[in-house]
């Protein structure tokens, strides 16, 4: 469910970034890679905590 959460996120953020003419000034191309990595970089830390979580021992 996150994979499609950030999926989509990321979608959205192209699109808009489309949709506005898909400038390359610096700042807005700034803020395309901040929140593009910020997507990113959430859903690893949501997989990295379920990962990490302790699992019951098996006897």
């Amino acid at each position: 469910m996150s994979y499609s959460a950030c999926a989509g996120r990321l979608g959205r953020r192209v699109n808009e970034w489309r949709t506005s003419g898909s400038p390359t000034e610096p700042a807005a191309w700034k803020a395309f890679v901040d929140d593009c990595e910020g997507a990113i970089s959430a859903e690893n830390a949501s997989w990295m905590a379920k990962w990490s979580e302790r699992r019951p021992a098996v006897d």
